[in-house]
Protein backbone atom coordinates (compact mmCIF):
# COMPACT_ATOMS: atom_id res chain seq x y z
CA UNK A 1 0.00 0.00 0.00
CA UNK A 2 1.51 3.88 -1.02
CA UNK A 3 2.68 5.22 2.13
CA UNK A 4 0.18 8.81 2.43
CA UNK A 5 3.21 9.97 4.42
CA UNK A 6 5.96 10.38 1.89
CA UNK A 7 2.91 11.95 -0.44
CA UNK A 8 1.95 14.56 2.07
CA UNK A 9 5.49 15.53 2.72
CA UNK A 10 6.12 16.15 -0.98
CA UNK A 11 2.82 17.87 -1.43
CA UNK A 12 4.42 20.27 0.99
CA UNK A 13 7.42 20.72 -0.13
CA UNK A 14 5.87 21.40 -3.69
CA UNK A 15 3.55 23.88 -2.13
CA UNK A 16 6.40 25.57 -0.38
CA UNK A 17 8.26 25.73 -3.92
CA UNK A 18 5.51 27.73 -5.19
CA UNK A 19 5.26 30.09 -2.18
CA UNK A 20 8.97 30.49 -2.26
CA UNK A 21 8.97 31.25 -5.91
CA UNK A 22 7.11 34.54 -4.43
CA UNK A 23 9.22 35.73 -1.68
CA UNK A 24 11.94 38.35 -1.54
CA UNK A 25 15.33 36.87 -1.75
CA UNK A 26 17.19 36.91 1.78
CA UNK A 27 14.53 37.03 3.91
CA UNK A 28 13.59 34.29 6.91
CA UNK A 29 11.18 32.70 5.62
CA UNK A 30 13.07 32.59 2.12
CA UNK A 31 16.00 31.15 3.52
CA UNK A 32 13.61 28.46 5.39
CA UNK A 33 11.85 27.37 2.52
CA UNK A 34 15.00 27.17 0.24
CA UNK A 35 16.96 25.28 3.04
CA UNK A 36 15.01 22.17 2.53
CA UNK A 37 12.20 22.03 -0.47
CA UNK A 38 14.10 20.76 -2.88
CA UNK A 39 16.84 18.15 -1.35
CA UNK A 40 14.04 16.53 0.18
CA UNK A 41 12.46 15.14 -3.39
CA UNK A 42 16.33 13.72 -4.14
CA UNK A 43 15.65 11.97 -0.74
CA UNK A 44 12.65 10.46 -1.23
CA UNK A 45 13.78 9.35 -4.78
CA UNK A 46 16.69 7.50 -2.59
CA UNK A 47 13.83 5.95 -0.28
CA UNK A 48 12.28 4.38 -2.98
CA UNK A 49 15.49 3.46 -5.12
CA UNK A 50 15.39 0.48 -6.95
CA UNK A 51 18.39 -1.12 -8.82
CA UNK A 52 17.86 -1.39 -12.42
CA UNK A 53 20.09 -2.49 -15.12
CA UNK A 54 21.83 0.81 -16.76
CA UNK A 55 19.51 0.57 -19.91
CA UNK A 56 16.50 -0.12 -17.65
CA UNK A 57 17.29 3.13 -15.57
CA UNK A 58 17.92 5.11 -18.60
CA UNK A 59 14.95 4.34 -20.36
CA UNK A 60 12.46 4.45 -17.00
CA UNK A 61 13.63 7.85 -16.21
CA UNK A 62 13.82 9.36 -19.84
CA UNK A 63 10.25 7.97 -19.91
CA UNK A 64 8.81 9.47 -16.25
CA UNK A 65 11.58 13.14 -16.18
CA UNK A 66 12.72 14.11 -19.62
CA UNK A 67 9.02 13.55 -21.50
CA UNK A 68 7.08 16.04 -18.80
CA UNK A 69 10.27 18.19 -18.93
CA UNK A 70 10.60 18.36 -22.98
CA UNK A 71 6.63 18.85 -23.22
CA UNK A 72 6.37 21.38 -20.73
CA UNK A 73 9.70 23.08 -22.24
CA UNK A 74 8.43 23.18 -25.94
CA UNK A 75 4.94 24.34 -24.97
CA UNK A 76 6.68 27.87 -23.36
CA UNK A 77 9.27 28.27 -25.87
CA UNK A 78 6.67 27.42 -28.54
CA UNK A 79 4.38 30.37 -27.19
CA UNK A 80 7.47 32.97 -26.86
CA UNK A 81 8.63 32.19 -30.25
CA UNK A 82 5.06 32.76 -31.76
CA UNK A 83 5.18 35.90 -29.74
CA UNK A 84 8.70 36.65 -31.16
CA UNK A 85 7.63 35.59 -34.69
CA UNK A 86 4.47 38.10 -34.38
CA UNK A 87 6.62 40.76 -33.23
CA UNK A 88 9.61 40.62 -35.47
CA UNK A 89 11.96 39.29 -33.29
CA UNK A 90 14.69 36.93 -33.94
CA UNK A 91 16.49 34.17 -32.24
CA UNK A 92 13.78 32.23 -31.58
CA UNK A 93 15.07 28.79 -33.35
CA UNK A 94 17.45 28.54 -30.63
CA UNK A 95 14.81 28.60 -27.77
CA UNK A 96 14.22 25.12 -29.04
CA UNK A 97 17.86 24.03 -29.37
CA UNK A 98 18.43 25.00 -26.02
CA UNK A 99 15.54 23.31 -24.84
CA UNK A 100 16.62 20.04 -26.06
CA UNK A 101 19.92 20.18 -25.14
CA UNK A 102 18.91 21.47 -21.17
CA UNK A 103 20.47 25.10 -21.61
CA UNK A 104 17.03 27.18 -21.15
CA UNK A 105 17.24 27.10 -17.52
CA UNK A 106 19.84 29.76 -16.99
CA UNK A 107 21.46 32.76 -19.05
CA UNK A 108 23.76 30.89 -21.62
CA UNK A 109 26.29 32.67 -23.39
CA UNK A 110 25.88 30.31 -26.42
CA UNK A 111 22.63 30.00 -26.59
CA UNK A 112 21.11 33.34 -25.12
CA UNK A 113 18.26 31.91 -24.16
CA UNK A 114 15.54 33.17 -21.40
CA UNK A 115 14.91 31.30 -17.84
CA UNK A 116 12.36 28.97 -18.48
CA UNK A 117 12.02 27.65 -14.75
CA UNK A 118 11.84 25.15 -11.98
CA UNK A 119 11.37 22.41 -14.65
CA UNK A 120 15.70 22.34 -14.61
CA UNK A 121 14.69 20.40 -11.52
CA UNK A 122 14.01 16.88 -13.90
CA UNK A 123 17.11 17.40 -15.66
CA UNK A 124 18.57 17.22 -12.54
CA UNK A 125 16.53 14.51 -10.95
CA UNK A 126 17.33 12.30 -14.06
CA UNK A 127 21.02 12.40 -14.23
CA UNK A 128 21.18 11.93 -10.05
CA UNK A 129 19.07 8.67 -10.89
CA UNK A 130 21.22 7.42 -13.74
CA UNK A 131 24.55 8.20 -12.12
CA UNK A 132 23.29 6.53 -8.66
CA UNK A 133 22.24 3.50 -10.56
CA UNK A 134 25.47 3.12 -12.78
CA UNK A 135 27.51 3.62 -9.29
CA UNK A 136 25.25 0.83 -7.60
CA UNK A 137 25.62 -1.56 -10.20
CA UNK A 138 29.83 -0.98 -9.75
CA UNK A 139 29.62 -1.60 -6.61
CA UNK A 140 27.55 -4.64 -5.66
CA UNK A 141 30.55 -6.67 -5.04
CA UNK A 142 31.71 -5.23 -1.99
CA UNK A 143 28.53 -6.72 0.09
CA UNK A 144 28.86 -5.99 3.41
CA UNK A 145 31.17 -2.44 3.12
CA UNK A 146 28.82 -1.56 -0.03
CA UNK A 147 26.86 1.41 1.88
CA UNK A 148 30.62 2.67 2.66
CA UNK A 149 32.21 2.14 -0.89
CA UNK A 150 29.23 3.77 -2.18
CA UNK A 151 29.08 6.73 0.60
CA UNK A 152 32.63 7.41 -0.71
CA UNK A 153 32.26 7.56 -4.52
CA UNK A 154 28.55 9.70 -3.86
CA UNK A 155 30.20 12.16 -1.60
CA UNK A 156 33.90 12.95 -3.83
CA UNK A 157 31.24 12.92 -6.48
CA UNK A 158 28.73 15.76 -5.71
CA UNK A 159 32.33 17.57 -4.14
CA UNK A 160 33.49 17.73 -7.43
CA UNK A 161 29.80 18.87 -9.29
CA UNK A 162 29.61 21.34 -6.45
CA UNK A 163 32.84 22.51 -7.22
CA UNK A 164 32.89 22.23 -11.24
CA UNK A 165 29.28 24.32 -10.74
CA UNK A 166 31.44 27.59 -9.50
CA UNK A 167 33.21 27.80 -12.66
CA UNK A 168 31.55 26.30 -15.59
CA UNK A 169 27.95 25.63 -16.78
CA UNK A 170 27.18 21.90 -18.51
CA UNK A 171 24.29 21.97 -20.62
CA UNK A 172 21.76 19.48 -19.57
CA UNK A 173 21.82 20.43 -15.32
CA UNK A 174 24.21 17.43 -15.33
CA UNK A 175 26.39 18.85 -12.27
CA UNK A 176 23.01 20.36 -10.64
CA UNK A 177 22.20 16.29 -10.50
CA UNK A 178 25.48 14.73 -9.79
CA UNK A 179 26.04 17.90 -6.62
CA UNK A 180 22.13 16.36 -5.39
CA UNK A 181 23.79 12.74 -5.36
CA UNK A 182 24.38 13.17 -1.75
CA UNK A 183 20.50 13.75 -0.61
CA UNK A 184 19.40 10.50 -2.72
CA UNK A 185 21.95 8.34 -0.76
CA UNK A 186 21.03 9.67 2.48
CA UNK A 187 17.40 8.86 1.46
CA UNK A 188 18.56 5.28 0.05
CA UNK A 189 20.28 4.86 3.73
CA UNK A 190 17.47 5.90 5.77
CA UNK A 191 15.28 3.25 3.82
CA UNK A 192 18.15 0.58 4.21
CA UNK A 193 19.02 0.96 7.87
CA UNK A 194 15.00 2.08 8.97
CA UNK A 195 16.66 5.47 10.16
CA UNK A 196 13.11 7.24 10.04
CA UNK A 197 11.82 4.92 12.88
CA UNK A 198 14.32 5.74 15.17
CA UNK A 199 14.00 6.32 19.04
CA UNK A 200 12.45 9.86 20.50
CA UNK A 201 16.14 10.47 21.99
CA UNK A 202 18.16 10.58 18.25
CA UNK A 203 14.96 12.37 17.37
CA UNK A 204 16.09 15.30 19.47
CA UNK A 205 19.72 14.89 18.93
CA UNK A 206 18.55 15.44 15.19
CA UNK A 207 16.41 18.72 15.78
CA UNK A 208 18.89 20.14 17.89
CA UNK A 209 21.44 19.86 15.14
CA UNK A 210 19.09 20.75 12.35
CA UNK A 211 18.27 24.24 14.23
CA UNK A 212 21.78 24.55 14.45
CA UNK A 213 22.51 24.60 11.28
CA UNK A 214 19.59 26.46 10.34
CA UNK A 215 20.38 29.52 12.39
CA UNK A 216 23.85 29.42 10.51
CA UNK A 217 21.98 29.81 6.88
CA UNK A 218 19.83 32.37 8.79
CA UNK A 219 23.09 34.47 9.39
CA UNK A 220 24.52 33.68 5.43
CA UNK A 221 23.03 33.32 2.34
CA UNK A 222 23.25 29.37 2.23
CA UNK A 223 20.01 28.52 0.23
CA UNK A 224 19.87 25.79 -2.28
CA UNK A 225 18.04 27.18 -5.41
CA UNK A 226 18.94 25.95 -9.14
CA UNK A 227 20.75 23.35 -7.12
CA UNK A 228 23.44 26.20 -6.44
CA UNK A 229 25.42 24.69 -3.42
CA UNK A 230 28.35 26.27 -2.01
CA UNK A 231 31.79 24.77 -1.95
CA UNK A 232 32.99 22.71 0.34
CA UNK A 233 32.49 22.21 3.13
CA UNK A 234 30.36 25.03 3.87
CA UNK A 235 27.49 22.77 1.92
CA UNK A 236 27.72 20.10 4.57
CA UNK A 237 25.75 22.91 6.39
CA UNK A 238 22.54 22.74 3.79
CA UNK A 239 22.77 19.39 4.02
CA UNK A 240 22.25 18.76 7.81
CA UNK A 241 20.07 21.61 7.49
CA UNK A 242 18.13 19.61 4.33
CA UNK A 243 18.31 15.93 5.93
CA UNK A 244 17.34 17.38 9.41
CA UNK A 245 14.29 19.42 8.13
CA UNK A 246 13.30 16.55 5.85
CA UNK A 247 13.31 14.31 8.96
CA UNK A 248 11.04 16.58 11.04
CA UNK A 249 8.53 17.32 8.14
CA UNK A 250 8.07 13.23 8.22
CA UNK A 251 7.39 12.90 11.74
CA UNK A 252 4.65 16.15 11.89
CA UNK A 253 2.93 14.17 8.62
CA UNK A 254 2.90 10.54 10.12
CA UNK A 255 0.66 12.50 12.51
CA UNK A 256 -1.50 14.57 10.35
CA UNK A 257 -5.25 13.27 9.63
CA UNK A 258 -8.45 14.01 8.43
CA UNK A 259 -9.11 16.57 5.06
CA UNK A 260 -5.26 18.72 5.27
CA UNK A 261 -3.64 15.03 4.96
CA UNK A 262 -5.95 13.71 1.81
CA UNK A 263 -5.03 16.96 0.55
CA UNK A 264 -1.52 17.07 1.05
CA UNK A 265 -1.44 13.46 0.26
CA UNK A 266 -2.86 14.71 -3.31
CA UNK A 267 -0.93 17.17 -4.08
CA UNK A 268 1.75 14.76 -3.06
CA UNK A 269 1.04 12.16 -6.10
CA UNK A 270 0.84 15.48 -8.33
CA UNK A 271 3.52 17.07 -7.52
CA UNK A 272 4.97 16.50 -11.20
CA UNK A 273 2.45 18.25 -12.90
CA UNK A 274 2.12 21.15 -10.27
CA UNK A 275 5.61 21.71 -11.17
CA UNK A 276 5.26 21.72 -14.83
CA UNK A 277 1.71 24.12 -14.27
CA UNK A 278 3.74 26.37 -11.98
CA UNK A 279 6.41 26.80 -14.09
CA UNK A 280 4.13 27.93 -17.14
CA UNK A 281 2.25 30.09 -14.87
CA UNK A 282 5.43 31.58 -13.61
CA UNK A 283 6.52 32.05 -17.17
CA UNK A 284 3.52 33.97 -18.80
CA UNK A 285 1.12 35.54 -15.64
CA UNK A 286 2.48 38.28 -14.23
CA UNK A 287 0.91 38.48 -11.19
CA UNK A 288 3.20 40.14 -8.83
CA UNK A 289 2.71 42.98 -11.08
CA UNK A 290 -1.03 42.61 -11.32
CA UNK A 291 -1.42 43.42 -7.57
CA UNK A 292 0.96 45.49 -7.40
CA UNK A 293 -1.49 47.53 -10.12
CA UNK A 294 -4.53 46.43 -7.90
CA UNK A 295 -2.76 47.13 -4.47
CA UNK A 296 -0.21 49.98 -4.80
CA UNK A 297 -0.16 50.94 -0.94
CA UNK A 298 0.14 47.51 -0.08
CA UNK A 299 2.65 46.60 2.52
CA UNK A 300 5.36 45.16 0.72
CA UNK A 301 5.66 42.88 3.31
CA UNK A 302 2.20 41.39 2.92
CA UNK A 303 2.03 41.09 -1.00
CA UNK A 304 4.11 37.92 -1.28
CA UNK A 305 2.19 36.29 0.81
CA UNK A 306 -0.55 37.03 -1.38
CA UNK A 307 1.12 36.22 -4.66
CA UNK A 308 1.67 33.01 -2.93
CA UNK A 309 -1.86 32.35 -2.24
CA UNK A 310 -3.20 33.41 -5.63
CA UNK A 311 -0.44 31.50 -7.44
CA UNK A 312 -1.20 28.02 -5.71
CA UNK A 313 -5.18 28.51 -6.28
CA UNK A 314 -4.21 28.57 -9.30
CA UNK A 315 -1.64 26.30 -10.45
CA UNK A 316 -3.80 23.66 -8.03
CA UNK A 317 -7.33 24.66 -10.29
CA UNK A 318 -5.73 24.06 -13.42
CA UNK A 319 -4.30 20.89 -12.33
CA UNK A 320 -7.56 19.65 -11.35
CA UNK A 321 -8.73 20.49 -14.27
CA UNK A 322 -5.73 18.60 -16.31
CA UNK A 323 -5.84 15.39 -14.27
CA UNK A 324 -9.02 14.60 -15.78
CA UNK A 325 -7.60 13.42 -19.07
CA UNK A 326 -5.96 10.19 -18.97
CA UNK A 327 -3.22 11.04 -21.47
CA UNK A 328 -2.22 14.07 -18.86
CA UNK A 329 -2.39 11.63 -16.17
CA UNK A 330 0.33 8.96 -18.20
CA UNK A 331 2.01 12.12 -18.98
CA UNK A 332 3.12 13.12 -15.78
CA UNK A 333 3.01 9.76 -13.74
CA UNK A 334 0.21 10.58 -11.57
CA UNK A 335 -0.74 7.40 -9.44
CA UNK A 336 -4.10 6.54 -7.36
CA UNK A 337 -3.47 6.29 -3.46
Amino acid sequence: MRDNTIDMMKGVAILFMIAGHCLVAETPLYKFIYAWHMPLFFMVTGYFFRLHTNREALCTNARSLLLPYLATAIFIVSMLSAYMLFNGLSNWAMRFIAVFVGAAGYKDSLFDSDFIGPIWFLQAMFWTRIIFNYVLNKIQRFNRKKMWVLGGIVGAISIAAVELWQIIHIPSNLLQGAGALIYLYIGYVAKEYNLLEKPARASIIIVAVQLLAWTTIQMDSMVIGINQYHSFPFNLVQVVAAVGGTYVLYHLMKKAKGGWGIFLGHCGRCSLIILCVHTVELVFLPIPQWNEAIMPHAPKEIVPIIVAFQRIAIDLLVVALLVRFSRVRWLFNIQKP
